[in-house]
Protein backbone atom coordinates (compact mmCIF):
# COMPACT_ATOMS: atom_id res chain seq x y z
CA UNK A 1 0.00 0.00 0.00
CA UNK A 2 1.05 3.60 -0.47
CA UNK A 3 3.35 4.98 2.18
CA UNK A 4 4.32 1.63 3.70
CA UNK A 5 7.77 1.37 2.09
CA UNK A 6 9.14 4.69 3.32
CA UNK A 7 12.78 4.73 4.52
CA UNK A 8 13.45 4.12 8.17
CA UNK A 9 13.12 7.35 10.18
CA UNK A 10 16.20 8.71 11.98
CA UNK A 11 15.22 7.55 15.48
CA UNK A 12 16.75 9.64 18.24
CA UNK A 13 17.37 9.49 21.95
CA UNK A 14 13.79 9.82 23.20
CA UNK A 15 10.95 7.35 23.86
CA UNK A 16 10.39 5.16 20.82
CA UNK A 17 6.59 5.45 20.93
CA UNK A 18 6.85 9.26 20.82
CA UNK A 19 9.29 9.10 17.92
CA UNK A 20 7.07 6.74 15.92
CA UNK A 21 4.02 8.89 16.68
CA UNK A 22 5.82 12.05 15.48
CA UNK A 23 7.19 10.31 12.39
CA UNK A 24 3.78 8.99 11.33
CA UNK A 25 2.06 12.29 12.13
CA UNK A 26 4.61 14.36 10.21
CA UNK A 27 4.56 12.00 7.23
CA UNK A 28 0.79 12.56 7.02
CA UNK A 29 1.35 16.32 7.27
CA UNK A 30 3.86 16.11 4.42
CA UNK A 31 1.38 14.22 2.28
CA UNK A 32 3.48 11.04 2.16
CA UNK A 33 0.42 9.14 3.37
CA UNK A 34 -2.67 10.18 1.44
CA UNK A 35 -6.28 10.19 2.58
CA UNK A 36 -7.64 6.60 2.73
CA UNK A 37 -4.12 5.08 2.55
CA UNK A 38 -3.81 1.97 4.69
CA UNK A 39 -1.09 2.14 7.35
CA UNK A 40 0.09 -1.46 7.48
CA UNK A 41 1.68 -2.27 10.85
CA UNK A 42 3.51 -5.37 9.59
CA UNK A 43 5.11 -3.55 6.66
CA UNK A 44 6.06 -0.53 8.79
CA UNK A 45 7.60 -2.82 11.40
CA UNK A 46 9.68 -4.62 8.77
CA UNK A 47 10.72 -1.43 7.00
CA UNK A 48 11.78 0.33 10.20
CA UNK A 49 13.25 -2.65 12.02
CA UNK A 50 11.18 -2.11 15.18
CA UNK A 51 8.46 -4.07 16.93
CA UNK A 52 4.79 -3.68 16.11
CA UNK A 53 3.82 -2.43 19.58
CA UNK A 54 5.07 1.19 19.35
CA UNK A 55 3.59 1.45 15.84
CA UNK A 56 0.19 0.17 16.99
CA UNK A 57 0.17 2.47 20.04
CA UNK A 58 1.17 5.45 17.90
CA UNK A 59 -1.62 4.71 15.43
CA UNK A 60 -4.11 4.49 18.30
CA UNK A 61 -2.92 7.90 19.49
CA UNK A 62 -3.36 9.31 15.99
CA UNK A 63 -6.91 7.93 16.00
CA UNK A 64 -7.60 10.00 19.13
CA UNK A 65 -6.10 13.04 17.39
CA UNK A 66 -8.43 12.55 14.45
CA UNK A 67 -5.77 11.90 11.80
CA UNK A 68 -6.28 8.14 11.50
CA UNK A 69 -9.30 5.80 11.44
CA UNK A 70 -9.47 2.14 12.48
CA UNK A 71 -11.72 -0.34 10.69
CA UNK A 72 -12.17 -3.79 12.31
CA UNK A 73 -10.54 -6.57 10.27
CA UNK A 74 -9.17 -3.97 7.82
CA UNK A 75 -6.72 -1.98 9.91
CA UNK A 76 -5.67 1.67 10.16
CA UNK A 77 -6.26 4.27 7.45
CA UNK A 78 -5.48 7.95 7.01
CA UNK A 79 -8.75 9.63 7.89
CA UNK A 80 -10.93 11.59 5.49
CA UNK A 81 -12.56 14.39 7.49
CA UNK A 82 -16.21 15.00 6.71
CA UNK A 83 -17.39 18.53 6.01
CA UNK A 84 -19.25 18.51 9.36
CA UNK A 85 -16.11 17.44 11.25
CA UNK A 86 -14.11 20.14 9.51
CA UNK A 87 -16.63 22.85 10.39
CA UNK A 88 -16.77 21.63 14.01
CA UNK A 89 -12.97 21.88 14.29
CA UNK A 90 -12.95 25.38 12.80
CA UNK A 91 -15.77 26.52 15.09
CA UNK A 92 -13.97 25.32 18.21
CA UNK A 93 -10.72 26.81 16.95
CA UNK A 94 -12.39 30.20 16.52
CA UNK A 95 -13.90 30.08 20.00
CA UNK A 96 -10.55 29.24 21.62
CA UNK A 97 -8.43 31.72 19.68
CA UNK A 98 -10.83 34.64 20.13
CA UNK A 99 -11.11 33.90 23.85
CA UNK A 100 -7.33 33.73 24.23
CA UNK A 101 -6.82 36.95 22.29
CA UNK A 102 -9.43 38.80 24.35
CA UNK A 103 -8.48 37.40 27.76
CA UNK A 104 -4.69 37.61 27.40
CA UNK A 105 -4.43 40.57 25.02
CA UNK A 106 -1.92 42.55 27.10
CA UNK A 107 0.38 39.62 27.84
CA UNK A 108 1.66 38.77 24.36
CA UNK A 109 5.43 38.99 23.88
CA UNK A 110 6.13 42.00 21.64
CA UNK A 111 9.48 40.64 20.49
CA UNK A 112 7.82 37.38 19.44
CA UNK A 113 5.14 39.33 17.58
CA UNK A 114 7.77 41.35 15.73
CA UNK A 115 9.47 38.10 14.79
CA UNK A 116 6.21 36.79 13.35
CA UNK A 117 5.86 39.95 11.28
CA UNK A 118 9.32 39.34 9.86
CA UNK A 119 8.58 35.67 9.18
CA UNK A 120 5.36 36.47 7.34
CA UNK A 121 7.20 39.03 5.20
CA UNK A 122 9.97 36.60 4.24
CA UNK A 123 7.45 33.81 3.68
CA UNK A 124 5.52 35.94 1.20
CA UNK A 125 8.73 36.64 -0.71
CA UNK A 126 9.64 32.95 -0.69
CA UNK A 127 6.17 31.87 -1.79
CA UNK A 128 6.20 34.25 -4.74
CA UNK A 129 9.66 33.07 -5.76
CA UNK A 130 9.22 29.30 -5.42
CA UNK A 131 5.49 28.64 -5.30
CA UNK A 132 6.09 26.27 -2.38
CA UNK A 133 3.72 26.75 0.57
CA UNK A 134 5.82 24.85 3.13
CA UNK A 135 7.33 27.87 4.91
CA UNK A 136 3.97 29.64 4.94
CA UNK A 137 2.21 26.61 6.43
CA UNK A 138 4.79 26.48 9.22
CA UNK A 139 4.61 30.14 10.23
CA UNK A 140 0.81 30.17 9.92
CA UNK A 141 0.49 27.20 12.28
CA UNK A 142 3.13 28.58 14.65
CA UNK A 143 1.38 31.94 14.93
CA UNK A 144 -2.03 30.55 15.80
CA UNK A 145 -0.46 28.17 18.31
CA UNK A 146 1.42 31.14 19.80
CA UNK A 147 -1.88 32.98 20.40
CA UNK A 148 -3.08 30.06 22.51
CA UNK A 149 0.08 28.83 24.26
CA UNK A 150 1.03 32.31 25.42
CA UNK A 151 -1.89 32.15 27.86
CA UNK A 152 -0.01 29.71 30.06
CA UNK A 153 -3.28 27.78 30.49
CA UNK A 154 -2.31 24.14 30.05
CA UNK A 155 -5.88 22.89 29.69
CA UNK A 156 -6.53 25.28 26.81
CA UNK A 157 -3.16 24.42 25.26
CA UNK A 158 -3.86 20.68 25.44
CA UNK A 159 -7.28 21.09 23.84
CA UNK A 160 -5.81 23.24 21.08
CA UNK A 161 -3.00 20.74 20.46
CA UNK A 162 -5.52 18.15 19.27
CA UNK A 163 -7.22 20.79 17.14
CA UNK A 164 -3.87 21.85 15.73
CA UNK A 165 -3.15 18.29 14.64
CA UNK A 166 -6.26 18.40 12.47
CA UNK A 167 -5.62 21.97 11.33
CA UNK A 168 -2.10 21.24 10.09
CA UNK A 169 -3.45 18.28 8.14
CA UNK A 170 -6.34 20.30 6.72
CA UNK A 171 -3.96 23.02 5.58
CA UNK A 172 -2.42 20.51 3.17
CA UNK A 173 -5.73 20.51 1.27
CA UNK A 174 -5.46 24.28 0.95
CA UNK A 175 -2.20 24.34 -1.00
CA UNK A 176 -3.89 24.74 -4.38
CA UNK A 177 -5.31 28.03 -3.15
CA UNK A 178 -2.21 29.32 -1.38
CA UNK A 179 -0.34 30.98 -4.23
CA UNK A 180 -3.43 32.91 -5.28
CA UNK A 181 -4.53 33.86 -1.77
CA UNK A 182 -1.22 34.09 0.12
CA UNK A 183 -0.94 37.85 -0.23
CA UNK A 184 -4.35 38.44 1.33
CA UNK A 185 -3.86 35.76 3.97
CA UNK A 186 -0.45 37.05 5.02
CA UNK A 187 -1.88 40.57 5.09
CA UNK A 188 -4.61 39.34 7.44
CA UNK A 189 -2.02 37.97 9.86
CA UNK A 190 -0.04 41.22 9.74
CA UNK A 191 -3.19 43.21 10.53
CA UNK A 192 -3.81 41.05 13.61
CA UNK A 193 -0.22 41.40 14.81
CA UNK A 194 -0.05 45.16 14.25
CA UNK A 195 -3.32 45.66 16.11
CA UNK A 196 -1.92 43.79 19.12
CA UNK A 197 1.30 45.80 19.00
CA UNK A 198 -0.74 49.03 18.86
CA UNK A 199 -2.85 47.95 21.83
CA UNK A 200 -6.06 47.94 19.77
CA UNK A 201 -7.92 44.95 21.16
CA UNK A 202 -11.14 45.62 19.24
CA UNK A 203 -9.34 45.75 15.88
CA UNK A 204 -7.26 42.66 16.69
CA UNK A 205 -10.39 40.68 17.62
CA UNK A 206 -12.19 41.79 14.48
CA UNK A 207 -9.19 41.03 12.25
CA UNK A 208 -8.78 37.56 13.75
CA UNK A 209 -12.49 36.81 13.32
CA UNK A 210 -12.39 38.00 9.69
CA UNK A 211 -9.32 35.84 9.02
CA UNK A 212 -10.88 32.71 10.53
CA UNK A 213 -14.09 33.34 8.58
CA UNK A 214 -12.09 33.51 5.34
CA UNK A 215 -10.44 30.18 6.23
CA UNK A 216 -13.86 28.62 6.76
CA UNK A 217 -15.10 29.95 3.42
CA UNK A 218 -11.98 28.66 1.66
CA UNK A 219 -12.41 25.13 2.96
CA UNK A 220 -16.11 25.24 2.08
CA UNK A 221 -15.11 25.93 -1.53
CA UNK A 222 -12.59 23.08 -1.44
CA UNK A 223 -15.18 20.58 -0.22
CA UNK A 224 -17.72 21.85 -2.75
CA UNK A 225 -15.27 21.39 -5.63
CA UNK A 226 -14.29 17.90 -4.40
CA UNK A 227 -17.97 16.93 -4.16
CA UNK A 228 -18.57 17.96 -7.79
CA UNK A 229 -15.64 15.87 -8.99
CA UNK A 230 -16.82 12.70 -7.26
Amino acid sequence: MAGNSKPKPPFQDKPLILQVYEWLRDSIYRGEHKVDDRLNIDKLSQAWGISKTPIRESLNALCKDGLVDYAPRRGFFVKRLSYKELMDVLELREALELYCLYRYFKTYDRIALMDFLSRFESTFTSLRATGSPDDYLDVDADFHTFLVQSTGNQQIADTYRVLDTNLRYMRLHDTAFLKELAGATISEHKTIINAILEGNRKLAMYALMEHLDSVRERFTRIYASEKKSE
